[in-house]
């Protein structure tokens, strides 16, 4: 007999309980967790789709995070996409329930595409989930059981399983120099917390991003970091000084064993500070007895220069490749196909 699920909001569903199942299950990871779905919300046209699925007798079995937001395409047209961290199933699930579950999930992720009127749905599943990172890393991509198309990445990651001195004799030698030169200079590092220190950090972050012409996150973004991250150890938040002067940040999420490059910013030319920052969070994340630290994402022989330097910066603390799964679900409505076909000639991805 085929289960039957009921669906519901995230805001109908207690806190606590969503977060002890993003806590218990394999298959999430910090981006599971109710503070970081908040996190998310702070940015403009954004609006929270997360919801909680339950079972016939009234059992929390799974949770999706996922907001839906609005976006202008070519300037002119609006459109609407979703993006989520995956579905996470709660301990113990017999595998007949869970292949119902996530049969279940990929036709209601159909339905509020339709609902929401978005062009598409992207999904990003953690490498430092569990269930995904070495060794239980998967030969095939786990999104397909929710009727997710493939449009997997890779990820720079550091085995911390070594003694500190065998970590750093990975790191390439144009990383050891920047190291060695910065501790020549005089400076100190510090724990980076409270109002004074948010604010400094988002000075820090406006400046990057406007040099650097990316998007700049909102100020409430951060300040959950610091009122809610901070203090429950979940990010560790480091500033590099030079006379007195905070020139360098660099936040790391923690979570079950595993850290991540979360955030950084610097004020231009900082002359090892960044190195000196990343190289600390490392061995930090070590002795707080992580295994793994995600430096970030791979860029690949895309013919980005910027791009890739960006990536060989991450791979340069002695990073190796890992699969970084992710799954994309399109609309089929003559509108979204349209949109798409609009995308693609002029040579533009999602």
């Amino acid at each position: 007999m085929t289960e039957t699920f009921r669906y519901r909001h995230r805001s109908e569903i207690e806190r606590t309980e969503w977060d002890a199942l993003a806590d218990s299950s394999s298959e999430a990871w910090l981006w599971h967790r109710s503070d970081f779905i908040d996190a998310q919300l702070t940015w403009p046209g954004r609006h929270d789709v997360s919801f909680g699925v339950f079972d016939a007798d009234d059992a929390l079995c799974a949770v999706m995070p996922m907001w839906c937001a609005n976006a202008r395409m070519l300037r002119v047209m609006q459109r609407r996409y979703m993006r989520s961290a995956g579905l996470a199933c709660a301990p113990g699930l017999a595998p007949i329930k869970r292949r119902e579950l996530c049969e279940s999930v990929a036709e209601y992720l159909t339905n509020l595409l339709e609902e929401e009127d978005a062009e598409h749905l992207g999904v990003s599943l953690s490498p430092l989930a569990p269930c995904v990172r070495p060794p239980n890393t998967p030969r095939t991509n786990p999104l397909f059981a929710v009727g997710l198309a493939n449009a997997s990445i890779e990820t720079w990651m550091v085995d911390l399983s070594q003694p500190a001195d065998k970590i750093r004799k990975r790191y390439t030698d144009r990383a050891r120099r920047s190291l060695r030169r910065a501790a020549r200079s005089d400076h100190k590092l510090r724990p980076a917390a409270g109002c004074r220190d948010l604010e400094t950090y988002y000075g820090l972050h406006c400046d990057t991003f406007t040099r650097s012409g990316g998007d700049i996150e909102p100020f409430d973004y951060y300040r959950i970091i610091f009122e809610r991250f901070v203090p429950a150890g979940l990010s560790r938040l480091l500033f590099f000084e030079r006379d007195g002067r905070v020139i360098a940040g660099h936040n790391t999420a923690i979570y079950k064993d595993a850290a991540h490059y979360w955030t950084g910013a610097s004020l231009p030319e900082p002359d090892g500070a960044n190195h000196t920052l990343f190289d600390n969070q490392i061995i930090a994340a070590r002795e707080h007895g992580c295994a793994i630290y995600e430096t970030g994402e791979a860029c690949i022989n895309r013919g980005d220069a910027k791009e890739q330097g960006m990536s060989e910066y991450k791979r340069s603390f002695g990073a190796e490749l890992m699969p970084f799964y992710g799954g994309r679900m399109h609309s089929s409505h003559l509108k979204h196909r349209l949109y798409r076909a609009a995308r693609e000639l002029a040579g533009r991805e999602d």
